[in-house]
């Protein structure tokens, strides 16, 4: 269950304890973050095995990659999702990470409902972090799991 923490005016959304502590020392910390977006919680989009296939099918060789390591690791940096795709900037990022979630909305899924992103200044410097979407990580290792056993 999603945790939430509220700072000056501002609402973040932490999935687990530790992440609430490490943002808690982060946000205390004068200079270490400038600024933090706030991130929607869980979708409430029910994923069945047809609807998860039928995404799936619709997606590019990179966009499937990128949703692969997210799957995998349930949270990646830009600067990691950049080297897995091997996409030089974050405007190419951006173009891989976009038609995922164009896809989702022809299908009639909301994009939280695949993945979200973390926005956040860093010594002066924009960062990402993206983060799968709970039920769809749920979905996508049962798949992964059927198409091993077939």
């Amino acid at each position: 269950m999603p945790i939430k923490i509220q700072h000056r005016g501002v609402i973040y959304t932490v999935e687990t304890p530790e992440e609430a502590a490490r943002l808690g020392a982060l946000l205390k910390e004068p200079g270490v973050i400038d600024s933090i977006q706030a991130t929607a919680e869980e979708s409430e989009f029910a994923w069945t095995p047809e609807v998860f296939h039928e995404f799936m099918e619709h997606l590019g060789v990179p966009q499937r990659a990128a949703l692969s390591a997210l799957v995998e690791r349930r949270r990646v940096s830009d600067s990691s999702l950049r080297e897995v795709l091997g996409v030089s900037d974050n405007q190419a990022l951006g173009g891989v990470l976009s038609g995922i979630s164009k896809q989702a909305m022809a299908l009639g899924i909301p994009a939280r409902a695949v993945f979200r992103c973390e926005n956040y200044r860093n010594a002066g410097k924009r960062r990402g972090v993206y983060l799968i979407d709970g039920q769809f990580h749920q979905i996508a290792t049962a798949e992964k799991g059927h198409s091993d056993n077939s």
